[in-house]
């Protein structure tokens, strides 16, 4: 069976050049890295490979087109290249329950992203995070709780809907 399941792997990374989201999660979790239960990638995201075993991805977490979550820093090289030294960075990176990271966010190494908390689309987020917030920018800081982004989001509710109901009529 397992044979079968290589060959099934390779003609998969062949089709469509990368695993497939689940795929790419099973293969992470056996290399080390704790991924919860009802995590969903959509779309390509590029989750560091090299140190596995320092990401933990909680509960019900959204993962949405090109990601990118790091547990470690490659700029070493740099300082390699002058002077030889290898003087690496890794550090566990933790994403909390209950998250949605936005389309292009950057979760650097040793960011701490607490429960129900929002990514915006394109922030940089590194550092530590509390829970039921929303983060957003670059460098990634809390704009706002999760109970200020619910009413904001129920009082333009209705005003949306209607705008949906109206671009329709033209």
């Amino acid at each position: 069976m397992s044979k079968i399941m290589n060959i099934l792997k390779e003609y998969i990374k062949r089709l469509f050049g990368r695993p497939t989201p689940q795929l790419m999660l099973t293969e992470l979790r056996k290399k080390g890295a704790y991924i919860g239960e009802d995590v969903n990638i959509h779309g390509y995201v590029n989750i560091d490979k090299g140190f596995p075993f320092m990401l933990h991805i909680g509960n019900h977490v959204e993962i949405t087109d090109k990601v990118t979550i790091l547990t470690h820093d490659y700029s070493w090289s740099v300082i390699k290249g002058l002077n030889g030294h290898v003087l690496g960075g890794v550090s566990p990176t933790y994403i909390g329950d209950n998250v949605f990271i936005g389309n292009g966010a950057i979760i650097l190494m040793g960011s701490k992203i607490g429960n129900n908390t929002i990514i915006a689309a394109g922030s940089v987020v590194s550092g530590t995070y509390p829970d039921n917030v929303v983060i957003a920018g670059v460098p990634g800081r809390v704009v706002c709780t999760l109970d200020e982004y619910y009413k904001k989001r129920k009082s333009r509710q209705y005003e949306e809907a209607v705008n949906i109901m109206l671009s329709k009529l033209v």
